[in-house]
């Protein structure tokens, strides 16, 4: 074998497979729809309790975390498309997500103050 064929073979086996990449690419959709429907059911069940007992409760930080989802899937969206929708949604949700996370760090709803 000479150096040629050994360099080709080195790269080959390199390589990422396109099934290998479809693979991972569908397993974080599937994992972000996932943690998406969790957070929801996390919501409606601190709602719940909340009715329940008659208290507050803070949902914020699960609402936090559905809108950097957001926030970053549009963001390379944007990237990848140069799509200006995409880059106004992505800020959008960098919004909303600083909002939730200061309500729940501080206890302070800032938009009562707007």
């Amino acid at each position: 074998m000479n150096k040629d064929e050994l360099i080709s073979r080195i790269e080959d086996t390199n390589q990422i497979d396109e099934r290998d990449e479809h693979v991972y690419a569908k397993s974080f959709v599937y994992t972000t729809i996932l943690t998406q429907l969790l957070c929801i059911v996390f919501i409606i069940i601190n709602i719940i309790s909340s009715i329940k007992d008659r208290t507050d409760t803070k949902i914020s930080d699960l609402v936090s975390l559905i809108f950097i989802q957001f926030a970053f899937s549009k963001l390379y969206q944007f990237k990848m498309t140069k799509k200006k929708l995409d880059l106004i949604l992505c800020i959008v949700y960098t919004i909303f997500m600083i909002l939730a996370f200061m309500e729940y760090s501080t206890g302070i709803n800032p938009i009562s103050y707007a």
